[in-house]
């Protein structure tokens, strides 16, 4: 869509924009002219917003402006090459507790065998059974289990974080 404005339009921007002021048949002119008028509201905001000085700061010198876009090139790419490495710790914190597992596994016959005397030598005669029962040999499994877990889950833990804080 083609706007063809006002043959008075130029007139009445290069007045605004000298800022000269409306005589008598611009100011009839701008009553009657919506173009026109919309024209010289804008030429005359703009002018408005030319004359506030806003404040004015010196540019850095070159070098430090190179500098820093140096920098921020290399931080990313410092970026990029290090996302492999943070999936792969994630992947070695599974495959760790994965291996906990399948150790408590391999092992649970040595271990099952121990637990008994184990606990044996861990709870006093003086304490009463009613006190402190003792678990039957499948809640002594369960306990093993969930002891083992949860220590080797926090070994990893520690281990995975003194990784990363290197």
């Amino acid at each position: 869509m083609l706007h063809h404005g006002c043959p008075e339009q130029a007139g009445v921007i290069e007045a605004v924009r000298a800022g000269r002021e409306a005589d008598e048949r611009m100011r009839a002119h701008l009553a009657e002219c919506a173009s026109c008028r919309e024209a010289a509201d804008a030429v005359g905001w703009m002018r408005r917003l030319a004359g506030t000085t806003a404040e004015r700061r010196e540019l850095p010198p070159a070098a430090t402006i190179w500098w820093k876009a140096q920098l921020v090139r290399r931080w990313e790419s410092e970026r990029r090459a290090s996302r492999p490495i943070e999936r792969m710790q994630h992947a070695e914190v599974g495959l760790g507790l994965a291996s906990l597992a399948a150790l408590a596994a391999w092992a649970w016959p040595a271990l099952s065998s121990w637990l008994p005397r184990l606990t044996a030598l861990m709870l006093p005669d003086r304490v009463p059974e009613r006190l402190l029962p003792l678990p039957d040999a499948a809640g002594q499994v369960t306990v093993l289990v969930l002891v083992t877990l949860l220590l080797g889950g926090m070994l990893v833990g520690f281990v995975h974080r003194a990784l990363a804080d290197e």
